[in-house]
């Protein structure tokens, strides 16, 4: 499928089917559209925020979070991208030693085949397990310092 359609000057346009990695170094709000289906309104807007923290990454291999052991200050953004047969849920600290998969209350829950960010604001440890693999020793552990 053709790219049809003005671009605004500095925008992105990205390819049908294709995914493509886009930074932005200026905050603001950047609007974007699906231009075969803006009619459906297939649309949105990112809002990039100054003074944010680091991005890291986590994903999963196998049964495996990588990392599955991260430091990251305070403020930072952790990008979570899991595999189909994978979840994230966060647990108490006994809970992760035990491979159990109680989940924390209050804690954060990332649903299987999901890719979100999360923001570690405050200092600690945040303790996470695969849900269907955490009697295997599918864990990890943000570190906020």
């Amino acid at each position: 499928m053709a790219n049809k359609g003005p671009l605004k000057a500095g925008g992105f346009q990205i390819g049908f089917g294709q995914k493509q990695a886009v930074v932005f170094d200026k905050p603001g709000t950047y609007y974007y559209v699906c231009q075969a289906h803006i009619k459906g309104g297939m649309k949105g807007k990112i809002l990039v925020l100054a003074n944010a923290g680091k991005i890291h990454k986590v994903t999963t291999m196998s049964n495996a979070f990588t990392p599955n052991d991260l430091k990251v200050g305070v403020g930072d953004v952790v990008q979570f991208v899991l595999g189909l047969s994978h979840n994230a849920v966060e647990v108490l600290e006994a809970n992760w030693k035990a491979n159990e998969t109680k989940k924390k209350t209050g804690g954060f829950e990332i649903q299987y085949g999901a890719t979100k960010l999360i923001t570690f604001d405050q200092p600690g440890t945040s303790h996470y397990i695969c849900e269907a693999h955490a009697k295997m020793g599918m864990k990890g552990r943000v570190t906020v310092e």
